[in-house]
């Protein structure tokens, strides 16, 4: 996705292609760790909340697809612990099975994820450290990526969240020591099923950059099929699809209830 700078004065603000990695990353990882799992009923029925996934199943592995030149194709499987937490993630070119990045979770003793760690292989040396924070309920306020490259802390980006009726209806980020922001809005249909997700990035005096509209569509099961959005802005005709494999399994983790999408 594209990442619209606010400007600052120069010793304040990063540039423009660290705060681009910075975001990148981010979603991805939310991507890759939150975007995993849906909620096990314990009635063994289908997730009554409409969150994407029918209970005992858990994505088991993702393919993010694009004809765009210069976007790398990947995909993502995903190990878990024998209590259904993420354990670990490993991320693949489609084509030459090489490995991109890999990704080592740890859970908090109540089923929530307390921290992932990313080891990326292309960039040997650049590390994403993502450290979740909750409410009494377990519901994610906040997320803190911080980057380092070579052991030395680059930057850090902050999510945090809004909720109605136990639905995510708002995410909003910036960069540590910023006023750099963006935002993404949640939509659902009348059964509480997330239909769209559109992004809006702002930068200097408020302005506001075209929206990225994210949208859904759901296999016969419930489970989210795929989620598919422009390269650039909305109206763009080259598409990236996120396509998910489900598996039968149990899981501790909710299934919206971080993903960026």
């Amino acid at each position: 996705m594209d990442i619209i700078k606010v400007n600052k004065k120069p010793k304040q603000c990063m540039s423009v292609k660290l705060q681009r990695l910075l975001i990148l990353m981010t979603a991805i990882m939310m991507a890759l760790v939150t975007f995993t799992a849906c909620d096990e009923d314990e009635n063994g029925e289908d997730d009554p909340n409409g969150n994407g996934g029918v209970s005992g199943k858990r994505v088991k592995s993702t393919l993010s697809t694009c004809s765009a030149p210069g976007y790398v194709n990947f995909r993502t499987d995903i190990t878990y612990n024998s209590d259904g937490t993420v354990k670990r993630t490993d991320t693949y070119d489609p084509t030459s099975s090489k490995l991109l990045w890999y990704c080592i979770v740890t859970s908090n003793s109540n089923g929530t994820t307390a921290k992932s760690v990313l080891y990326d292989q292309i960039n040997v040396g650049t590390t994403l450290e993502e450290t979740f924070f909750y409410n009494s309920d377990k519901t994610i306020q906040k997320i803190q990526s911080d980057t380092f490259k070579d052991g030395v802390k680059a930057g850090t980006v902050i999510w945090e969240f809004t909720y109605a009726y136990g639905k995510k209806i708002r995410q909003t980020y910036h960069t540590e020591g910023s006023s750099d922001l963006g935002e993404i809005i949640f939509n659902y249909d009348a059964g509480g099923r997330r239909t769209t997700s559109v992004t809006t990035y702002y930068y200097d005096g408020g302005r506001q950059s075209p929206t990225i509209t994210h949208t859904r569509t759901y296999n016969a099961d419930g489970t989210v099929q795929k989620v598919t959005y422009p390269y650039g802005y909305d109206g763009d005709s080259q598409m990236i699809t996120y396509e998910y494999t489900w598996e039968n399994g149990k899981t501790t983790m909710d299934f919206d209830m971080g993903e960026p999408w």
